[in-house]
C-alpha cells in the first residue's frame, strides 16, 4: 500500500525542499547568464550579466552568500554541456584576484578572498574554469615580473614582495638609521 502524505511528513517536505532548491540554483543561473529574461526592459539595458556575476562575486568574498550555494550551483551546471560554470565563475575569479591586488598583509584584508579562492577550488569543475583562463598560465615566455603582472595568481604572490607595498617593509623592516641603539641590538 502506498503511504499518504500525511503518513510521511518529512518525507514530503524534504522533496518539497529539495525541488524547491533546485529551481531556486537553477533561476539563479539564468538570472546570472541572462538578466533580459528576468528584469524589465530599463533595468535589462543597464544591468550586463558580467555585472550580476561581479557583484555574485563581490558578496561570496565577502562572505555574504549562503555557503551551500555554490556547491548547488556547480552540481546544477556541470552536468549542462554549455559554458554557464564559465560564464558566471569566469567574473567571480576576477572578482577576487581584483580583491587580492588591492589587498596588504598589513590589513589583513587578503584573508577573505584567499578563502574565497580556497572554497571554490574545492570544487573540480571550477578549478577547470580557472585554469583554463588564457591569464591563468600566460603562453609567452616572460619574465617572473611579467608573469606576476599577467597572469592569475600574480596579485596573491605578490602579498609577499616588499617593494609591492612599501608599508609592509616600513612597518616590519624599519630603517636602522632611525632606531634607537637598543632597538637596533635586539
Amino acid at each position: 500500500r502506498a503511504a499518504s502524505a500525511a503518513e510521511l511528513p518529512g518525507k514530503v517536505s524534504l522533496e518539497a525542499v529539495t525541488y524547491a532548491t533546485g529551481i531556486i540554483v537553477s533561476y539563479i543561473g539564468l538570472l546570472l547568464q541572462s538578466p533580459d529574461a528576468f528584469l524589465s526592459e530599463a533595468a535589462a539595458a543597464t544591468t550586463s550579466s558580467a555585472a550580476l556575476c561581479r557583484r555574485f562575486g563581490a558578496l561570496y568574498v565577502a562572505g555574504k552568500l549562503p555557503a551551500t550555494l555554490v556547491p548547488f550551483i556547480v552540481k546544477r551546471f556541470s552536468e549542462e554541456e554549455d559554458e554557464t560554470l564559465s560564464d558566471i565563475f569566469g567574473h567571480v575569479f576576477s572578482v577576487i584576484r581584483e580583491h587580492v591586488a588591492k589587498s596588504s598583509l598589513l590589513r589583513m584584508s587578503f584573508v577573505e578572498p584567499i578563502r574565497a579562492l580556497s572554497s571554490l577550488l574545492q570544487h573540480k569543475p571550477l578549478a577547470a574554469v580557472l585554469t583554463s583562463s588564457p591569464s591563468f598560465a600566460p603562453a609567452a615566455m616572460i619574465s617572473g615580473r611579467q608573469l606576476q603582472g599577467v597572469s592569475y595568481l600574480g596579485p596573491f604572490f605578490s602579498l609577499t614582495l616588499l617593494r609591492e607595498d612599501p608599508a609592509v617593509a616600513r612597518e616590519l623592516f624599519p630603517d636602522p638609521l632611525n632606531m634607537s641603539l637598543s632597538d637596533r641590538d635586539s
